[in-house]
């Protein structure tokens, strides 16, 4: 389950999502919500949801930045990181035990949102990508806020990009990395998954890629502001389609 523009629209909650969340639990369906978003820790989350009506703990939350500690613990541990990104981010690195230091010692450069993003910041991590490793928690162009769509961490990353070269590794949606905490670490390799999201490029996508039901959610504000949506509709289409959240427990009596 996608949260920004699905569950909520920046701090608002969407309209029959507390009903659809409760349907799950009443039906036993398990719920991960699985977010490109790095800016916050699993557990802000966790409190955000609380909020807003939403049961959920941080095991069932996977963020690109949870997702992004892991596989660099995983793939690539000593590493020496430095960081372009806000709290969420440098949190789940920390926690995983990946050391976080200067640009002048780092061989690897992870970089996610940065909202204070600046010159500085992007000069260091090109030196950094040139001569180690590059790795994005996501290359989301936009992300969706009450009002309308900011730039999300793919404008930084592709500013990075331009000065060095492309990240080594994308982690996020729709790549297939940040669905392995669920595979592995949770334990359900077999299982049957339905995705549900809003945007055709990575939610869809994503589906697509672990083999998963896609279900569309078309009233986001990505939708009604997204430059190219009937090119990626055409290129990533789904399985189902529904108006808001609120149409999720009618279509699972359907097809679960």
């Amino acid at each position: 389950m996608d949260l920004d523009g699905v569950v909520y629209f920046g701090s608002k909650v969407a309209a029959g999502a507390c009903e659809a969340m409760a349907y799950l639990r009443n039906r036993k369906l398990e719920c991960y919500f699985v977010t490109n978003n790095s800016t916050q820790t699993r557990r802000q989350y966790v409190s955000k949801l609380k909020k807003m009506g939403i049961a959920a703990d941080a095991g069932h939350i996977i963020t690109s930045a949870y997702a992004t500690a892991g596989y660099i613990a995983k793939n690539f541990p000593g590493a020496k990181v430095y960081v372009v990104g806000e709290h969420g981010l440098k949190y789940e690195l920390k926690r995983a035990g990946i050391a976080l230091t200067s640009p002048e010692n780092a061989d690897t450069v992870v970089a996610g949102l940065d909202r204070k993003l600046d010159y500085g910041k992007i000069s260091d991590a090109a030196t950094v990508a040139r001569r180690g490793r590059f790795i994005a928690t996501n290359t989301d162009a936009t992300f969706p806020v009450e009002n309308g769509l900011l730039p999300g961490s793919g404008a930084g990353i592709s500013a990075i990009a331009c000065a060095s070269r492309n990240p080594d590794v994308v982690i996020g949606k729709p790549n297939r990395h940040i669905f392995e905490p669920i595979e592995t670490i949770h334990g359900h390799k077999n299982a049957r998954y339905i995705v549900v999201g809003d945007r055709y490029e990575t939610d869809i996508a994503f589906a697509m890629e672990i083999r998963a039901i896609s279900v569309f959610v078309e009233d986001s504000p990505i939708n009604k502001l997204a430059v190219e949506p009937a090119k990626f509709k055409h290129l990533y289409p789904p399985d189902y389609t529904i108006r808001t959240i609120a149409g999720l427990p009618r279509l699972l009596e359907k097809i679960v």
